[in-house]
């Protein structure tokens, strides 16, 4: 929910007056869509046009990004366009420093990929051994996770032999804002393991600022 406040501060008026507004701001995303695609054929008109999406790019911010092959170099360009304000919005690469507009898939390598799939796909054949066990021990998993169903799943050597992974004794922190639940988490992380000491702040984690690399 996008909320808006206009604030009038004039001392001569007297108190400030607050007029809160609610409703959220609704995306055009067939408009931004259109219009990615339209300036994708203008500016590489002999380009060939790959797709067309809807995307989150610059986190959290949503658009369309159309990405465009040149025929002849073979060169990939993308064209993004910002869904609320339908403005074009100049495509910047990763660097060392900065996140860039296509940041959360460009800082991603090729081997991170992989081996984010294997955890993906480990992590997948957990869940459906749990749910496998779940049911042969009649235990509904669709409905209120009680301690007497776990119990009942707990001592399932299918569930137990599966996880390979380390249970961090955590202490949680809450996010700031609506968009920090990765940064909150990050920040969990830093005072568990005091590195940084003292943590950063959940927006320079945010921003990215010197924690990119």
């Amino acid at each position: 929910m996008i909320g808006v406040i206009d604030i009038c501060a004039d001392k001569t008026l007297g108190p400030s007056l607050y007029n809160i507004v609610f409703d959220p701001e609704p995306y055009k995303a067939a408009e931004a869509m259109k219009k990615s695609t339209e300036i994708a054929k203008s500016e590489y008109s002999d380009g060939k046009i790959k797709s067309t999406n809807l995307v989150v790019y610059n986190y959290p911010s949503v658009g369309a990004m159309t990405v465009v092959k040149d025929k002849t170099t073979g060169v990939e360009h993308r064209i993004f366009v910002d869904a609320y304000s339908l403005n074009e919005v100049e495509d910047k690469p990763a660097t060392e420093t900065e996140p860039g507009i296509w940041s959360l898939y460009d800082k991603i390598l090729t081997y991170g990929k992989e081996n984010n799939l294997k955890e993906w796909q480990k992590s997948d054949e957990i869940t459906k051994s749990i749910e496998q066990a779940a049911a042969n021990k009649g235990v509904n998993i669709n409905a209120a996770v009680t301690e007497e169903n776990i119990t009942k799943i707990s001592d399932d050597v299918v569930v137990r032999s599966s996880f390979t992974g380390k249970i961090l004794d955590i202490n949680g922190i809450g996010q700031e804002r609506d968009v920090f639940c990765g940064p909150a988490c990050i920040r969990m992380l830093c005072v568990y393991y005091h590195n940084p000491d003292p943590a950063s702040s959940q927006e320079t984690i945010y921003m990215g600022e010197g924690l990119w690399t």
